[in-house]
């Protein structure tokens, strides 16, 4: 099966590869700061910490970027009638070489037979004296187990990039009132 463009920056480059300008300059960023890995790997299946380990491995080699502080991988979320609400949280990156412009928020179904994306919010960002951005989500539509795919927007060295930052599982439960 082949990867969503939002499961770069641990991706083998092949010819049939969807490829953006932005993701191709990512991809080089990440190959050429590499010096533990030789080539970049396609998580194909393997345990929940095999793979978190090469998704912190791939942030490591990412550069400089935020960090999602909530929800934390594996959080629960309730939906009783309709009523649940999905909190997040992120620090921004600001740095000599770049800073967080703002940050594109997908569910992803966990089931490999979906591949449509539910979109939270594109562009989400805060004011320039706040370190964080944080909002609401209800999630009255969404039930199951999914992965919340956050990417981040900087300018990069007088460059706008974009890249996928996290990806922890959440699990909607849907309940009637």
């Amino acid at each position: 099966s082949s990867l969503h463009p939002t499961d770069w920056p641990i991706m083998r480059f092949t010819p049939s590869t969807y490829c953006s300008l932005q993701a191709l300059f990512l991809l080089f960023c990440q190959y050429t700061r590499s010096t533990q890995d030789s080539q970049l790997r396609t998580i194909h299946s393997g345990s929940v910490h095999e793979t978190q380990a090469l998704q912190v491995r791939a942030q490591e080699q990412a550069g400089p970027h935020g960090t999602l502080v909530l929800p934390k991988g594996g959080k629960r979320i309730r939906n009783v009638g309709g009523l649940a609400v999905l909190h997040i949280k992120y620090t921004k990156y600001s740095g000599n070489d770049g800073e967080t412009l703002a940050i594109d928020l997908l569910l992803r179904p966990n089931d490999e037979g979906r591949a449509n994306y539910l979109v939270l919010a594109n562009g989400l960002t805060s004011s320039s004296n706040d370190p964080h951005i944080t909002a609401h989500f209800n999630s009255r539509w969404a039930c199951g187990t999914y992965k919340l795919v956050v990417r981040e927007h900087q300018f990069y060295k007088g460059v706008h990039i974009s890249f996928q930052v996290a990806a922890p599982t959440i699990k909607v439960t849907c309940v009637p009132v």
